[in-house]
């Protein structure tokens, strides 16, 4: 039988995945663009946003719960005793985490005023490089996420 903590943890994991494949096809759709020079699916790049904003808030959720436990049950016992470079790298993954959700502050309004129309107009080269920098950071906290969790479960 699964404890509630692993419940968590997995659905922790299935969160990030959604996140880190919205964001990083988000990146790929917005370098795409950025070479090409126009937008081809402006519509994606609309909802992409929104997808990885939910799924980050969920993500963040389910971490909050699953931290206590984690707090006690691995980062105590396994984590800064015996690996403190673990340690470091989650408590960078948590910091570009903090810089993600910066970036979304300005992706999520910002992509509603996309198009050929937009008014005010879009910075686009601004935009395609917060979309590549959260697809990077979210790549990185998420294998981060995943190692760290491999190397001592809950």
């Amino acid at each position: 039988m699964l404890s509630l903590d692993t419940l968590l943890l997995v659905l922790h994991g299935l969160s990030a995945g959604v996140l880190a494949g919205a964001s990083i096809h988000n990146a790929l759709l917005s370098w795409r663009d950025y070479v090409r020079g126009r937008s081809t699916n402006v519509r994606l790049q609309r909802l992409y946003p929104r997808v990885i904003a939910g799924a980050w808030l969920f993500t963040f959720a389910l971490g909050l719960l699953i931290y206590p436990a984690f707090r006690v049950g691995a980062r105590v016992t396994t984590f800064d005793p015996h690996l403190p470079l673990a340690t470091g790298f989650f408590e960078m993954k948590e910091h570009w985490l903090g810089i993600a959700a910066l970036l979304l502050l300005y992706l999520v309004p910002t992509s509603a005023h996309l198009g050929p129309r937009a008014t005010p107009p879009v910075d686009r080269a601004l935009y395609h490089l917060a979309t590549i920098a959260l697809g990077i950071i979210v790549a990185y906290a998420t294998l981060t996420g995943m190692t760290l969790t491999a190397i001592q479960p809950l």
